[in-house]
């Protein structure tokens, strides 16, 4: 169906193409923040497109990896109990992992 593409830019879309962009746009948009959605959100996008603008952040995986890095140099038990602050040091190993 090509919707992650624009090879079909050149055909006009058919009624089940444009069911399935629909149903594709309205998945990206359920699982994507309020604040994303007002982002990519655009009149008349299709999925190729609200995808496309996904790349916009990419561009900042140095910055999310030197920032959940320092989190974790910098995480310290204080009053923590041991389960909180593995807890912690948990959730910011995954999000590290995540970053790649």
């Amino acid at each position: 169906m090509h919707h992650a593409d624009d090879t079909t830019a050149l055909t006009p879309p058919t009624v089940a193409w444009t069911s399935t962009d629909y149903a594709i746009r309205s998945l990206i948009y359920a699982s994507i923040s309020k604040e994303i959605l007002t982002i990519v959100l655009m009149p008349g996008a299709t999925a190729h497109a609200i995808w496309t603008a996904e790349g916009l952040f990419h561009d900042n995986k140095a910055s999310r990896d030197l920032a959940f890095e320092d989190d974790f140099r910098n995480t310290v038990p204080g009053d923590l109990s041991v389960l909180t602050y593995s807890q912690c040091l948990k959730t910011l190993t995954n999000e590290l992992t995540d970053v790649g």
